[in-house]
């Protein structure tokens, strides 16, 4: 239960950043995607479920306050989620690589859903101008802070969870 909580307060927390503080710094009308980062993280470190549950609340929020249709991007995130939590079992968490490379592949494929769903369906039908100026500099903009986050998420996500493991042991001694 503490760890939905820490979860719930972590999207919150970034939904804000993302709302206001995030919008203010960037660059070249692009701005990192927290909302991304965190669905790929929680799947990467509490598995396919957790990747869920994150992904469906981070994309549901997004959709109530910034989008028209709701459910596209809860849709996206949950997927993000889902294929973060895949990676769980087989590495590990101090490393980055798989991290990055999860919110990157995460990153691409939601902007690239975007450019369809918003811009290909009402026949502007530039994707070199959309890729080069919109989905790839957002996806370097948001690994670079990932690499500022990625620890913090961690260590929150270690506390969160060795808490739960002694409560656990605790009752089974």
């Amino acid at each position: 239960m503490k760890r939905k909580i820490i979860q719930f307060v972590l999207i919150i927390v970034c939904f804000v950043l993302q709302s206001t503080f995030l919008k203010s710094i960037a660059f070249a009308n692009v701005a990192p995607n927290l909302m991304i980062i965190l669905p790929a993280l929680f799947g990467f470190m509490g598995g396919k479920r957790d990747g869920i549950y994150v992904g469906f609340f981070t994309g549901f929020m997004f959709d109530l306050f910034y989008c028209d249709v709701v459910g596209l991007n809860a849709f996206v995130f949950m997927f993000i989620g889902y294929f973060s939590g895949f990676f769980k079992e087989h590495y590990n968490k101090e490393e980055m690589i798989i991290p990055l490379f999860l919110i990157m592949l995460g990153d691409f494929s939601y902007g690239f859903i975007n450019y369809v769903f918003n811009f290909l369906l009402r026949n502007k039908l530039d994707i070199a101008y959309y890729m080069f100026n919109i989905i790839l500099p957002e996806v370097v903009y948001t690994l670079f802070v990932t690499i500022l986050i990625y620890k913090v998420v961690l260590y929150v996500d270690k506390l969160a969870g060795k808490k739960h493991e002694r409560k656990v042991t605790k009752y089974v001694f």
